[in-house]
């Protein structure tokens, strides 16, 4: 365990061993490295299990996320922060490792955040869904293929529901016209049978209009009910999608519009940030802290061993440097003797293809002068025409 939690710290073993007043230091701070990457393991395992739903890629990847990335992440900072002669130097250098720490606070830390709030982010992603479910509902009523439709058809049965109206309203003055006409006593016959005829008459009309309108204020209240019925049904899969959405991004915004609404939740989310902030800093702290201290057994034995590395490597690169050019030496002595070599043979070569050459020539002439006496001989005619 103690050559882990150093092995943690960033230290190197052997050299540690000669420093045995150092350990306990470099051992608290591999405890914290090994902390952190432990909470971040359990943080990203909660959060893979968030995406994937499996327990298996869970644990595997919240490990491989925990001491695969973040545990060896810490140890690189450690072991990369050196003490340096000039003191802003060395701030200048902390700089970009708490930029990154300030980030892998945060990202460790949301995940525990929305598992401490769950209840509540539960009940806020309720609340949301509803109000979603109304919006939609809310934008499917104001929707040109359905509102315009639906108003032209609730105007039409107003007006169809009016036309019946005005009918019975007519029919109905003209019966009251023929009861009073009938009444009276003295009412001509032939004026009480025109009545009787007029109130039939608007009657029948009453029930012609009454039938038509009604007929087609029925079919207009079936479209009416089948929209409405394809507006509940689009409406309630967007709120059923709205309810199976449970995801990592669906959670995160509910944790969102908790804190902008409840100080308390929003204190808490940063304080857990914070927290994870200054553990995540704290091993990059004491290691810098302990630079100002003069007497650095440690530090003092790491500079010395990577000064002999350093003084090491500078005599193999002498060596190496005068190996080659002792190899250089020798190519060059041996290409020069080659060149001069070449330069006493090269006049014989010329002179014997020169004599190669002239004794060709010599045998091309002597064929050639054959071959004439022989045409000659032949046919000395033939010799002079072609001469």
């Amino acid at each position: 365990m103690e050559r882990f939690l150093l092995y943690s710290a960033g230290v190197d073993l052997e050299l540690i061993e000669t420093c045995p007043r150092q350990k306990l230091k470099y051992k608290a701070i591999g405890a914290m490295v090994v902390c952190t990457a432990v909470m971040a393991a359990l943080s990203g395992g909660f959060a893979f299990f968030t995406i994937f739903g499996n327990p298996v890629m869970a644990c595997f990847f919240g490990l491989f996320w925990g001491f695969g990335v973040i545990y060896n992440m810490d140890r690189l900072f450690l072991a990369s922060l050196r003490p340096h002669e000039n003191r802003y130097f060395e701030l200048l250098a902390l700089l970009p490792r708490m930029a990154m720490a300030f980030l892998l606070a945060v990202v460790i830390s949301k995940p525990l955040e929305l598992y401490i709030f769950r209840s509540e982010i539960a009940a806020k992603q309720a609340i949301l869904n509803t109000e979603a479910a109304a919006a939609a509902k809310h934008a499917l009523d104001a929707a040109p293929a359905y509102h315009d439709k639906m108003e032209r058809l609730t105007d039409e049965n107003k007006a169809l529901n009016n036309q019946i109206a005005e009918a019975r309203e007519k029919s109905q003055k003209a019966y009251a016209a023929y009861l009073e006409a009938g009444r009276d006593g003295g009412t001509d016959p032939a004026i009480l049978q025109e009545r009787k005829a007029r109130a039939l008459q608007l009657d029948a009309r009453l029930q012609t209009i009454t039938s038509a309108c009604n007929a087609q204020i029925q079919d207009n209240k079936a479209q009416l009910k089948q929209m409405e019925q394809e507006k509940t049904a689009k409406a309630k899969i967007e709120a059923d999608a709205k309810k199976s959405s449970n995801g990592l991004l669906v959670r995160i915004h509910a944790l969102d519009a908790i804190c902008s609404e409840d100080p308390a939740a929003a204190q808490t989310n940063t304080a857990l940030s914070l927290i994870f902030f200054a553990i995540e800093m704290l091993p990059l702290l004491i290691k810098l802290l302990g630079t100002f201290n003069k007497h650095r057994p440690y530090e003092a034995q790491l500079e010395a061993a990577e000064a002999a590395e350093v003084a090491l490597a500078e005599t193999l690169t002498q060596e190496m440097e005068a190996r080659n050019a002792t190899d250089a030496s020798i190519i060059l002595e041996r290409e020069q003797t080659r060149l001069a070599a070449e330069k006493r043979i090269t006049p014989s070569i010329v002179q014997m293809i020169v004599d190669g050459k002239q004794a060709l020539a010599e045998e091309a002439i002597r064929v050639w002068m054959d071959q004439q006496r022989a045409l000659l001989e032949h046919d000395p005619q033939q010799f002079f025409l072609t001469h």
